[in-house]
C-alpha cells in the first residue's frame, strides 16, 4: 500500500520532466529609447560567429528557444543565461539616470501586460520586428 504514493510521486516527476522538454521559452524584448536618440544594444549569441542580435530604439524583438539557458558573449566571455521552458519573459530596455545621452542601459523585467501597454503607447504593433530562434 505504501508503494503507490511513491509511483505517482514518481511517475508525476517524470511526466513534469517529459511535457516540459518539447516547450520553447520566449523572450520579449523592447527597446524604449525614442527612436530620434538611434541607439542600438547588441547582444552576441553563442556560438561565436553567430549573427548578433541588433536592438535598435523602439523596436520589439523576439528570442525563442528550447533550451534551458541561452549563451552569450561578453568581451569574448562566455555568459549564460537561464530559461524555463514554456515560460516568457518581458524585457523593457531603458535609460539609467537622468543622463539621456551617455546613461548606461537598464534593463527590467515586466509583466506581459505592462508590456503590452508599453507598446500601445509606443505605437508599436504588438508583433516583433524580428525574430530569432536558438
Amino acid at each position: 500500500m505504501k508503494t503507490k504514493p511513491f509511483f505517482f510521486v514518481l511517475l508525476a516527476v517524470i511526466l513534469s520532466g517529459v511535457l516540459s522538454w518539447g516547450q520553447t521559452a520566449k523572450i520579449h524584448i523592447y527597446n524604449t529609447r525614442m527612436p530620434s536618440m538611434r541607439s542600438t544594444e547588441t547582444i552576441t549569441p553563442m556560438p561565436a560567429g553567430s549573427k548578433p542580435i541588433r536592438i535598435s530604439s523602439g523596436k520589439y524583438v523576439l528570442l525563442e528557444t528550447v533550451q534551458d539557458s541561452l549563451g552569450f558573449l561578453l568581451k569574448d566571455i562566455p555568459f549564460y543565461m537561464p530559461i524555463e521552458r514554456g515560460k516568457d519573459v518581458y524585457l523593457r530596455l531603458s535609460i539609467d539616470g537622468q543622463d539621456t545621452i551617455f546613461g548606461k542601459t537598464k534593463v527590467d523585467e515586466v509583466s506581459e501586460r505592462e508590456f503590452k501597454w508599453m507598446l500601445l503607447i509606443n505605437r508599436h504593433p504588438p508583433k516583433p520586428d524580428e525574430t530569432f530562434l536558438f
